[in-house]
């Protein structure tokens, strides 16, 4: 296994792009996005062009790596198998954690003060004793949540992709396990989240076990 000459930062910046931390490609520190809505982690073509093993011309959609990519996340590895590729990401990040990498950890996210960390399992299991737990849906082609808006009950997706542009600003409270969070509102009725509405917040991503924790 290739060795890793330094542990990932700590750091945690929520930008209008999305939210960002550090990890190891290899050995390659590389700025992040934390995406947990995406299925699977996409690589920018940059970085594939600097690691052995990536295929030599990357398709779009998901592609099996013909040698696992082994990233350093807080945690000691993560041994990612099938990625997609990406021209560019914003920010001059190079990765974008899918849920292939965040599924697997349980991590907290203090968003104001910038910082991220693995929860342990001892640690996880008494999250329950004091913090509102956010049940979520794990779909292909997002991750949900239930809440209410207006007083009806809504699904409203978890919007966690880096983009180049902010989204535009949040416009709609909406009640989310007993929690007031901005949300945006579609033409077309769909109700959204993004990272913005943590921006004062501590929450645990707990994918493993289908839930995100207001701590």
């Amino acid at each position: 296994m290739t060795g890793f000459h330094a542990p990932p930062s700590d750091r945690l910046v929520l930008a209008p792009s999305g939210l960002r931390a550090i990890a190891v490609a290899r050995t390659i520190d590389v700025r992040v996005f934390l995406d947990p809505a995406a299925p699977v982690t996409a690589i920018a073509r940059p970085l594939a062009r600097r690691l052995p093993g990536m295929p030599p011309a990357p398709d779009s959609g998901t592609t099996a790596l013909p040698r696992p990519l082994l990233i350093r996340f807080v945690r000691p590895y993560a041994d990612i198998r099938r990625a997609r590729f990406v021209a560019a990401l914003p920010d001059d990040a190079l990765l974008d954690l899918g849920r292939d990498v965040l599924g697997t950890v349980t991590v907290r996210l203090d968003l104001k003060a910038g910082q991220i960390r693995r929860l342990d399992p001892d640690a996880a299991a008494r999250l329950a004793d004091h913090a509102t737990r956010i049940p979520v849906t794990l779909r292909d082609d997002g991750l949900t949540m239930p809440g209410q808006l207006d007083g009806q009950a809504v699904t409203i997706t978890f919007d966690t992709a880096p983009r180049d542009q902010p989204p535009p600003p949040a416009t709609v409270p909406v009640t989310i396990a007993g929690q007031t969070l901005s949300a945006r509102r579609g033409a077309d009725g769909h109700v959204s989240i993004g990272w913005d509405a943590f921006a004062d917040r501590r929450l645990v991503l707990d994918l493993p076990h289908g839930a995100i924790w207001l701590d």
